[in-house]
């Protein structure tokens, strides 16, 4: 595998594409850029993939586990979101050809309080697993494979749990999520354009799955 390097420019050197035309996370601005004619002093790059970092806690975490944690987290807090905007519309909402206001429905009632317990779930394994591999870099200095793989698979079940808990609160509000008016609406294309980034993608799990297995692969890149 070609060593990746992260390479460091003044701004003005960089050409920026104006290519972030997307249905979620539209603030971001994450538009491709370019390195033309160029040169980039040595010591301005780093090998990000295979340099010896420094011998500290966090920088033992594979690369893209940590980014991993950051996308799921970002997810994890989606996810919150909806649930509080529901919870907020469903006590002054009463759907069309009903009485009640949607809080009073049982099915509203069901639905939050499964999402509710199923995210805090996913939280509190996201954070278990992290504090365990922090703990091992503190007091050993390296991550096993172990538990990198432990990370990473529970950066996309936190990322699944997301969307699914976003899904149901998106549904719960009907039509009125459907408004660009609605929080509901931005959260929904948020968090499902988050879950398309590669970090928290099914190959993971696939790798995951196969280190599980006893199966030889190639794992470095957990």
């Amino acid at each position: 595998m070609p060593d990746a390097q992260m390479l460091i420019a003044p701004r003005a050197d960089v050409e920026f594409a104006d290519n972030w035309d997307v249905m979620g996370l539209c603030g971001t601005g994450s538009q491709d850029f370019a390195f033309n004619g160029i040169t980039v002093p040595k010591a301005r790059s780093v090998a990000l993939l295979t340099a010896k970092p420094l011998a500290r806690p966090l920088y033992a975490f594979p690369v893209f586990g940590l980014l991993a944690l950051g996308v799921a987290s970002v997810m994890l807090g989606l996810g919150t979101a909806a649930i509080r905007e529901l919870t907020i519309l469903a006590a002054a909402k009463t759907p069309e050809g009903h009485r009640k206001p949607l809080a009073a429905r049982s099915r509203t009632q069901e639905d939050v309080a499964e999402a509710t317990v199923m995210l805090s779930a996913a939280r509190s394994h996201l954070r278990e697993v992290t504090a365990a591999a922090w703990d091992d870099a503190q007091h050993e200095g390296i991550i096993a494979v172990d538990r990198k793989r432990d990370l990473r698979m529970a950066a996309v079940h936190a990322a699944r749990t997301s969307v699914r808990t976003v899904d149901m609160m998106y549904a719960l509000a009907g039509g009125t999520s459907v408004y660009r008016t609605s929080p509901l609406q931005r959260i929904f294309r948020d968090v499902h354009v988050a879950s398309q980034h590669m970090q928290v993608a099914s190959p993971v799990l696939e790798t995951a799955g196969r280190h599980l297995l006893g199966l030889e692969g190639d794992y470095a890149q957990l």
